[in-house]
């Protein structure tokens, strides 16, 4: 309970833009208060979690739409290639059909062949 009291004096509320960026003398100081109410090994776990964010590392609305509009145009780009490469897909199987059919043909007149070449000498052989 005690402890509670003290830490809602330590971290009320968060920094307004005003009071500027969260600096290194700033999470010492934070550090050393935090060892008072709750212990040394309690306050180095926590500011292990407390990340140093400086506002450079903050996005902004505008940069949230920034990157929107960019992911936009990205899945737009993502859309044409998916589409060529249906049609490509298309392409590449009426090509493996003319091949297909033609490689059936082409395996039917030899067997044809062979077959008129085999009944013939075989009646050549039968005459003679």
């Amino acid at each position: 309970m005690i402890a509670e009291q003290s830490m809602r004096t330590v971290v009320r509320r968060r920094p307004t833009s005003e009071e500027g960026e969260m600096t290194t003398p700033s999470r010492e100081t934070l550090h050393a208060r935090l060892a008072e109410v709750l212990g040394r090994e309690h306050a180095e776990t926590l500011m292990r979690y407390l990340r140093f964010v400086t506002s450079d590392d903050l996005a902004t609305r505008s940069d949230v739409d920034r990157l929107e509009t960019r992911l936009d145009q990205v899945e737009a780009i993502l859309r044409g290639i998916d589409e060529r490469l249906s049609r490509i897909e298309e392409r590449l199987d009426r090509i493996d059909d003319r091949i297909l059919t033609t490689a059936r043909t082409y395996m039917t007149t030899t067997i044809a062949s062979v077959v008129t070449l085999s009944a013939a000498m075989i009646t050549s052989q039968v005459l003679f």
